[in-house]
């Protein structure tokens, strides 16, 4: 009889675990989820040129809007009886991290381009325009179909002998959210 009483107990505890820590991702820091942690990820994303910083803070950022969007997903799966004993998270952005993570791969797939990293450019580009599924995101996602058109016809042109190199036709994809 004994192991029946702690049951509720536990189950108590295991949910006021569960509210204190929340739904956290190791791969994501706790800063990265507040609205000051990602507006700085994305501040620094935008005024940086090396494509290697903007890069890691373009991963930063889709990892932070992949954590934000499992911990919704966790949370809907839940019984309605378990989600009224749970708070919602209190922050609220007034901006849409999604749209900063997709401007800010936009803006890393130039700096990437503008290195000769075109590979590197090809693969943020390709990210972002699978967003275009996703309703308020067409701008991104028809801004990387461009910048995707423009590498090819830059590619092409240089494997055929085109001497003005791949970096002007994407450099010219200037990104503005």
């Amino acid at each position: 009889m004994r192991p029946v009483r702690f049951l509720p107990i536990s189950l108590l505890l295991a949910l006021g675990a569960c509210q204190t820590t929340g739904f956290r991702s190791g791969t994501v820091p706790l800063d990265d989820r507040t609205f000051m942690g990602l507006w700085r990820t994305y501040s620094h994303c935008r005024v940086s040129e090396d494509a290697e910083e903007t890069r890691n803070d373009a991963r930063r950022l889709n990892q932070a809007v992949r954590a934000m969007t499992r911990r919704e997903e966790s949370f809907n799966t839940l019984p309605e009886a378990l989600r009224a004993l749970i708070e919602e998270s209190p922050s609220r952005f007034a901006v849409d991290p999604g749209a900063m993570a997709a401007a800010c791969a936009l803006h890393a797939a130039q700096a990437a381009q503008t290195a000769g990293r075109y590979e590197d450019a090809l693969e943020l580009l390709r990210s972002v325009s699978a967003l275009s599924e996703k309703s308020g995101y067409a701008y991104y996602a028809a801004e990387a179909e461009r910048g995707l058109a423009r590498a090819a016809r830059a590619l092409s042109a240089k494997a055929g002998g085109f001497q003005g190199g791949a970096e002007a036709p994407l450099r010219q994809a200037t990104v503005h959210p």
